[in-house]
Order: C-alpha cells, then structure tokens, then sequence
C-alpha cells in the first residue's frame, strides 16, 4: 500500500488519497495497518482478524467476485533493468489522451466485455478465483516518454498465472482448452513475416550466433 505523493495521475484510484482517514475510522479488527517508516517502502494493509473470520465462515468465497471497475486499462510502465544484479525496476509513466489511445482502451474494453459474461471455470485439486478476468494492456518504456509501438501485452486475467500442469483444468463453456506452448514464438513469427525458412536446431541459440553475441 503505497500513499500517491504529487500530482495525480491516472493511475491512482479515486479514494486513494484519503487512505490516511478512511483507515482511521475502520476498526482495527476489519483492518490492521503496519505502517513503513523508511522512504519507498510501502505499508502493508491486512485483513484483520475479524474480517479473516467473517471469510473464513462463508459457505462459497470464491462465489463473490470483488472487482475494481472503472480503473485503467491502458498502462505505460518505464523499466530499468540491472542485468549484473539480477534486478528490475518499473515505474508507472503518465501521458495525455489521444486517439490512439482511446482506441485501444476500447478495444481492451470490449474484450473486457466479452469476458465479464463468459462461461470460464477451473478444475483442480485448488480453488481458483475465476471472477478474476478484468485485463489491462501493457506498454514498456525505457525512459518517461509513453509510447505504444512496442506491441502491449495483456495480462490481469486469472489463467494467465496458472502453472503449466494446472492449465488442463481450464474450461470454457464447460468443455477443456487446447494450450498449445510454442517454443521461441517471436522468432518464429519474424521468420514467417519475413519469408524465411526456420533453421534447424534451436533458433534463439542461432539468432545470437548470428548478432555475434557471446
């Protein structure tokens, strides 16, 4: 739980900024708050022990879908990566309406539409939160211009996390899915789209031979 500091951006959520004095006003057995006291390092909100025991008595959780409507779906990330740590820093970048992105925030909302009312389930030895299909597209960036040529990938959606031996339980319409796994997928593509024939062998081992790469 991070506090926005600055101007507001489109990222914030509409009570955000009042977190400070709704938390004061809950009961601390709804809500417990461990608060940071070191700068960019967000505070923690748990369920406390009166809200924990009014969800573990309800006869169907996974029944009750809690959903945040109305938020973002068309996000620019900034990300810097530490390739000799092994880290990875993202950000979220702001930017100004345009047609474009008006467009695609239609398209993600359409496609949000669709499965707001779709029959997807989930069989497994755990339960799944399959109320979980809200989808966001999402831009990379590596400096704090917004951009949208970099494709944007989709994600939020609850089958998007499911490890590989779970995904045979996923069900639409009732009926089980075909989850076909393409090995270096990209590569593929860009030998299709150019016309070329793929070699044999692994392609990511002789896409780096051919830059040269170590």
């Amino acid at each position: 739980m991070a506090k926005p500091s600055g101007k507001r951006s489109r990222y914030d959520g509409l009570g955000l900024r009042q977190i400070d004095t709704v938390l004061s006003a809950i009961e601390p057995r709804l809500v417990t708050v461990t608060r940071s006291r070191r700068k960019g390092v967000a505070s923690v909100l748990l369920a406390g022990e009166g809200l924990a025991e009014f969800i573990a008595n309800l006869a169907d959780f996974g029944a009750l879908w809690f959903r945040r409507s109305g938020g973002e779906t068309i996000i620019v990330h900034r990300v810097e990566r530490d390739y000799a740590s092994a880290t990875r820093f993202v950000a979220d970048v702001d930017y100004d309406d345009d047609t474009d992105t008006r467009r695609l925030r239609a398209e993600v909302e359409r496609i949000d539409a669709a499965l707001e009312t779709a029959d997807l389930s989930f069989v497994g030895r755990h339960p799944i939160d399959t109320g979980q299909r809200r989808l966001r597209r999402i831009f990379n960036t590596h400096d704090d211009k917004a951009r949208f040529d970099l494709n944007g990938r989709l994600n939020g959606g609850w089958w998007q996390n499911l490890e590989r031996e779970e995904r045979p339980g996923i069900r639409i319409n009732g009926e089980p899915v075909a989850d076909f796994d393409f090995n270096a997928m990209f590569l593929r593509l860009a030998y299709a789209r150019a016309g070329l024939e793929q070699p044999s062998g692994g392609l990511y081992g002789t896409f780096s031979a051919a830059l040269r790469w170590p």
